[in-house]
């Protein structure tokens, strides 16, 4: 009993329903690892759980015992904090609620939608043990050879940057050195929002970046083809559209808005994709620009460039997109 990890109990398609797994197509993409008594749901034990590897929770707020129905639904935001998915134990969650019309208005009441009609809703701290680097996957820039990495800090991950270089060499000639990019694994459909708590140093550019495919490069490396980036920097922000053809990049600016953003300043950059739009927030502004070549199925993620960019967390809400 004093070693946690003896606890484990791997689970492959147990919470699928083994009859119902069949009949719907649904998979199971990855192994549960969880506990048979989970802790109570605090943010310490919960990033404890993520740091030894466990996927899955309960929210009991002591171990075993019975949890109001309100105050249940309420700990699911602590398990999102700490990139742990947990069950919901409610006595809206059955299959009867699906043919009320009444009982399913307040299941979506009660959790925000995400557990209805295959909503995905989740937040990512960049703390240690916040968030898992094999839930995302590092794409390059087929401009350069290049492949970033992250650098893990107390409260956030920032792009990896040539210390040698100063920082007017991190926007020049040594620009290909910052650049460090990441998708989150599944591909997401229809309206999705996306947002993150982000800073620069000196100039510029954090990105939310939407890809509707990845491509390789020579080696096999992800590599991105046709995306969209949207970036602030210290003039504002701008909202790229790169392109992919005969081998090469190429990009043109499809929206941009002037206004003056600090340095070393944490802001919340909120954007949606709604259909053939895309939404920008930051910092009292919105910007707007309509394209009809934006994707019905892309991957979300961030990107580091041209500066030391740091990145605190990231929600994502949305539709996962059909394998």
């Amino acid at each position: 009993m004093k070693n946690n990890h003896a606890l484990r109990m791997i689970f492959g398609t147990v919470l699928a329903g083994c009859g119902l797994a069949g009949a719907t197509g649904w998979k199971q993409p990855e192994f549960i690892i969880t506990r048979w008594c989970s802790p109570p749901a605090t943010d310490e034990n919960l990033r404890l759980l993520v740091r030894d590897g466990y996927t899955l929770t309960t929210v009991s707020p002591a171990g075993d015992a019975a949890v109001p129905a309100d105050e249940s639904v309420k700990l699911l935001d602590c398990a999102q904090r700490n990139g742990i998915k947990s069950l919901l134990c409610h006595p809206l969650i059955s299959p009867g609620t699906l043919d009320d019309p009444t009982q399913k208005a307040k299941l979506v009441n009660v959790t925000g939608g995400q557990f209805v009609a295959g909503m995905f809703k989740q937040q990512w701290s960049f703390t240690p043990g916040g968030w898992n680097p094999k839930d995302w996957i590092l794409v390059k820039s087929p401009r350069w050879a290049y492949f970033g990495q992250w650098v893990q800090k107390p409260d956030h991950i920032e792009n990896r940057v040539p210390i040698a270089a100063t920082p007017e060499e991190w926007q020049g000639k040594r620009a290909s050195e910052t650049y460090t990019s990441m998708v989150y694994k599944h591909p997401f459909a229809g309206d999705v929002r996306v947002t993150t708590t982000t800073g620069f140093t000196p100039r510029m550019a954090p990105i939310i970046v939407i890809a509707p495919e990845l491509g390789q490069d020579a080696l096999g490396r992800p590599e991105y083809r046709e995306h969209f980036e949207v970036c602030i920097y210290n003039e504002g922000v701008n909202l790229w559209h790169h392109t992919f053809t005969d081998g090469k990049p190429a990009w043109r600016l499809a929206a941009n808005a002037k206004f003056v953003l600090k340095p070393e300043t944490p802001y919340l950059l909120d954007v949606e994709i709604k259909e053939k739009e895309i939404v920008i927030r930051i910092d009292g502004h919105e910007i707007r620009c309509q394209d009809t070549s934006i994707p019905a199925k892309f991957f979300v993620g961030i990107t580091g460039c041209e500066g030391r960019n740091q990145f605190y967390d990231l929600s994502i809400t949305g539709r996962p997109a059909a394998d």
